[in-house]
């Protein structure tokens, strides 16, 4: 079977019956894009690292509780935020003063973020499948070449499914479509 065509909701179910395989999948789909979260949030690679590996460790520690209900994806970044913000909450009680209320003033930033992050997933949803699935692994920063890989379809698909999306998103998303080249939709731009 090929991993890429197993939809989240089915590894998610399989993960709360204790399958170790789908949890393998689940880990090389996610690992990069939420360390890639983390470090935005925490700004310290191993912080990153950590909590990343703690999120994955909570996932199957915790998988007999789990409702398959909730997206997987919005369950493991919303996992890796709190991580995050728990960890620079940490960080903030040992700052002088100055630097506490720096630590207050990018929370602040963190919350609009998020915010802007909810809106989008919400838009996201109401695309068909094929065209939400390219675009929240453009979201998460792959590129097209390595959506084409785990989707199971042509670069040249991959592009009009993007486009299509982000004309979609554009009209559901009214005058808050400002929002789309903050999630990294565009592609991005490899040095040669």
């Amino acid at each position: 079977i090929q991993h890429a065509s197993i939809d989240d909701s089915t590894l998610f179910e399989r993960i709360t019956r204790h399958d170790a395989e789908a949890f393998g999948i689940v880990m090389r789909r996610y690992a990069g894009a939420l360390y890639a979260f983390a470090f935005r949030i925490v700004g310290d690679t191993l912080a990153a690292e950590d909590i990343v590996q703690e999120v994955f460790i909570n996932l199957w520690e915790k998988r007999r509780k789990l409702s398959p209900g909730p997206s997987l994806r919005n369950f493991l970044y919303l996992a890796v935020r709190n991580l995050s913000l728990n960890h620079l909450r940490m960080q903030k009680n040992h700052l002088a003063p100055t630097n506490a209320y720096l630590f207050e003033q990018k929370a602040g930033l963190w919350v609009i973020e998020e915010e802007r992050y909810r809106l989008l997933s919400e838009a996201i949803k109401q695309l068909p499948p094929r065209t939400a699935t390219v675009i929240g692994y453009s979201c998460d920063g792959l590129s097209q070449e390595e959506i084409a890989r785990k989707m199971g379809i042509t670069v040249a698909t991959v592009k009009l499914l993007k486009s299509h999306g982000i004309q979609k998103l554009k009209k559901i998303l009214g005058p808050l479509s400002f929002l789309l080249p903050l999630i990294h939709i565009s592609e991005p731009t490899r040095r040669t």
